[in-house]
């Protein structure tokens, strides 16, 4: 996978944890910031 794509990931998956937040949904806010931040990582 290439660096653009990781990138893309990353940035849904920053979206899709504050938009749990937002809902109150805290544990599924957690596993997706924790799974962008892992993104970003690599």
């Amino acid at each position: 996978m290439d660096a653009t794509a990781l990138e893309r990931d990353a940035v849904q998956f920053a979206r899709l944890a504050v938009q749990r937040d937002h809902e109150g949904r805290y544990s599924e806010a957690v596993f997706y910031y924790k799974f962008s931040q892992r993104v970003l990582i690599l």
